[in-house]
């Protein structure tokens, strides 16, 4: 495989591959509305974080192990 000289091309542009929405967004997006409510008991919030923080992690482990992103790259 040939080295190329990346200094000499800048990117023309990334293209994201698509990111279908799941259960792991539909129950992040039902927690964290509770999560800003003030009146909601410190404790009850604390157990409500732990949850999101979980469903973050499975929903960050499902898009690194799914398509990256793509640059094309020009000549500058």
């Amino acid at each position: 495989m040939e080295n190329i000289d990346l200094s000499q091309y800048r990117v023309k542009e990334v293209i994201q591959p698509e990111i279908e929405r799941d259960v792991l967004d539909d129950r992040m997006d039902q927690i964290y509305p509770i999560m800003q409510d003030r009146s909601i008991p410190e404790k009850n919030k604390v157990l409500l974080q732990q949850e999101y923080n979980q469903l973050m992690d499975r929903k960050v482990k499902k898009v690194l192990s799914g398509p990256l992103p793509t640059m094309v790259l020009e000549r500058k």
